[in-house]
């Protein structure tokens, strides 16, 4: 087994460290290791600003769930806390056009470009059609959501990773750095919706 020294250790060709996090799960610290670094300098350097956030509890010890996993919990969490026809907009938003498109990503290896990733495939396909078709005859296309629709999906979203931050699953949000579309304005300022 090769030596530790100062949470540094040379594996093959690359250096790793290892810091002491809190598990969000339990309160206990556990050991954290992440490796793949070039130099013994880069490692030490990546090594002190993981130190730094875990003394100022920033750091999240690494999980394996789901944004499915995750936005399940929250949605039986939610139940107590918001009025009946919010909480079925959330399960809407959830179960019918989050998860199938991000559900089975890491929660912890989300990034804002996933995010804008989501938002722009709402846009584009994000309705189902609701034409039932006969047997040999090819499926109607998909079509996209409205803005604002997206923009609704998107507070959801953003809601549940600021309370996966705040609960310290997550070290920030990746929703906060993600374009939301934006509602087109007509020359007289009206957005895109029309009594």
């Amino acid at each position: 087994m090769t030596q530790v020294k100062d949470g540094l250790v040379k594996r093959g060709s690359t250096w790793t460290y290892l810091v002491r996090v809190r598990d969000p799960a339990t309160g206990r610290m556990k050991d954290q290791w992440k490796g793949g670094f070039a130099t013994q300098k880069e490692a030490r350097q990546a090594r002190n600003d993981a130190r730094s956030a875990s003394d100022k509890g920033t750091a999240v010890a690494a999980t394996r769930i789901t944004v499915r996993d995750y936005l399940q919990q929250w949605l039986e969490a939610s139940e107590t806390r918001v009025r009946p026809t919010t909480l079925a907009s959330y399960r809407q938003h959830v179960d019918g056009l989050i998860v199938p498109r991000i559900g089975a990503e890491r929660l912890q290896q989300l990034t804002p470009l996933m995010v804008d990733r989501l938002y722009g495939s709402l846009l584009k396909e994000g309705r189902k059609p609701r034409v039932k078709t006969k047997e040999g005859e090819k499926p109607p296309k998909a079509t996209g959501l409205s803005v604002s629709t997206v923009r609704r999906v998107g507070a959801t979203l953003h809601r549940a990773l600021n309370d996966a931050r705040r609960k310290g699953l997550i070290p920030y949000n990746p929703a906060d750095a993600a374009e939301l579309p934006k509602i087109e304005r007509d020359a007289d300022g009206a957005g895109d919706m029309q009594t």
